[in-house]
C-alpha cells in the first residue's frame, strides 16, 4: 500500500491527544489505539478506546489493520511501530516531528484513502509508547479549517477554551442512541454539524432521511 507519512505540523499535533467528547466527535475521531513496545520488536501490546461507534465501519477496520502492519514491517515507513530504538531513531532523523521541547516525543500524520491517523510516539515511556488517533479524513480537514477561523481547543482535563457546539438533540457518542440520532451524527461528522442532515428531526424512526415536502403551486 502507498501510505503518506510525514511529521505532523504544529496545528495538527493537538489531534494526537485527548480532548472533550464533543470536540472529538466534531473532528471525526473514530478512536485511539495505545500500544506498548519493547526494544527488540517482539512486543506490541495494544488497547483500543472508541469515540464514535457509527464511524467504525468495516472499511475503516480493514484499512487500520493494514496501516498498523505497514508501520511495523514496511521499511519504506521507517518501522516506527517496530520497537522503541527504531522509533527513537526515526523521530530524531525527522526533527520537524518533535513535539514541544521534549527531545523524545514525536508527532506524525499518516493518510490513506478516506482516513487520517494522528500519531504521537514516546519511545522512552515505560508504557504506551504509541498513540494513534484515527479520524475520518474529510471531517478532520473540515474541523481544522474551522479551528483556523478562531475556534480553540479545550482538553478533557482543562477548562480554558471553547468547543464547537453540537445540537442539543444529539448525544456526545454514537452509543445507545436512536436510529435518527445515529444517522444525524454520521452525517454531521462527514459533512458538517451545521448541515440539515446533521439534525435528527430530518430522519424517520428507522434513520431514513425524510424527503422535504414539495411546495404547492398557488392557485390563480
Amino acid at each position: 500500500m502507498e501510505l503518506y507519512l510525514r511529521p505532523a505540523k504544529p496545528k495538527e499535533r493537538q489531534y494526537a491527544y485527548p480532548h472533550t467528547e464533543q470536540l472529538m466527535s466534531a473532528a471525526g475521531c473514530i478512536g485511539v489505539l495505545r500500544a506498548t513496545l519493547d526494544h527488540n520488536g517482539s512486543v506490541f501490546l495494544s488497547d483500543w478506546e472508541e469515540h464514535s461507534t457509527c464511524l467504525k465501519v468495516p472499511a475503516f477496520q480493514a484499512e487500520f489493520e493494514t496501516v498498523l502492519d505497514t508501520l511495523r514491517f514496511d521499511e519504506r515507513y521507517g518501522h516506527i511501530h517496530k520497537n522503541n530504538g527504531v522509533m527513537a531513531a526515526y523521530g530524531l532523523a525527522h526533527p520537524d516531528s518533535r513535539i514541544g521541547h521534549d527531545l523524545f516525543i514525536f508527532g506524525f500524520r499518516a493518510d490513506y484513502r478516506n482516513y487520517t491517523y494522528m500519531i504521537h510516539l514516546e519511545p522512552q515511556s515505560q508504557r504506551n509508547n504509541v498513540y494513534c488517533y484515527c479520524y475520518s479524513h474529510d471531517a478532520l480537514e473540515r474541523h481544522m479549517r474551522e479551528v483556523a477561523k478562531g475556534i480553540r481547543f479545550m482538553t478533557a482535563d482543562k477548562h480554558n477554551g471553547t468547543i464547537i457546539p453540537l445540537r442539543s438533540s444529539l448525544p456526545e457518542k454514537c452509543f445507545g442512541v436512536t436510529p435518527a440520532q445515529e444517522a444525524a451524527m454520521l452525517a454531521g461528522a462527514l459533512h458538517g454539524w451545521d448541515r440539515p442532515e446533521a439534525d435528527p428531526k430530518n430522519y424517520d424512526r428507522l434513520g431514513r432521511a425524510i424527503k422535504p415536502k414539495a411546495k404547492k403551486s398557488m392557485e390563480r
